[in-house]
């Protein structure tokens, strides 16, 4: 198994993890639904925020899955604002 980087945090544990690309100062997010990974962009670059919005593209994505839509990070585009 690699290495945890630092720029690499575990939210919830094997479902929920945010981290850097080397060549990217925006956070970006990998989320498990229903036993598939799923990778979006927080497009933010504050870690607080990122984490909030990482969650929330998990329950967007769970919420879509249980209304049988598509799942795809495309259409799961949300505002913080």
């Amino acid at each position: 198994m690699p290495e945890k980087l630092d720029s690499t945090y575990e939210i919830y544990p094997r479902e929920l993890i945010l981290y850097k690309r080397p060549s990217s100062t925006v956070w970006q997010c990998r989320y498990k639904v229903d036993g598939k990974w799923l990778i979006a962009s927080t497009k933010l670059r504050d870690q607080a925020k990122a984490i909030e919005k990482a969650k929330d593209l998990k329950r967007i994505a769970e919420l879509k899955k249980e209304a049988n839509l598509l799942l795809s990070p495309r259409n799961l585009e949300i505002s913080l604002a």
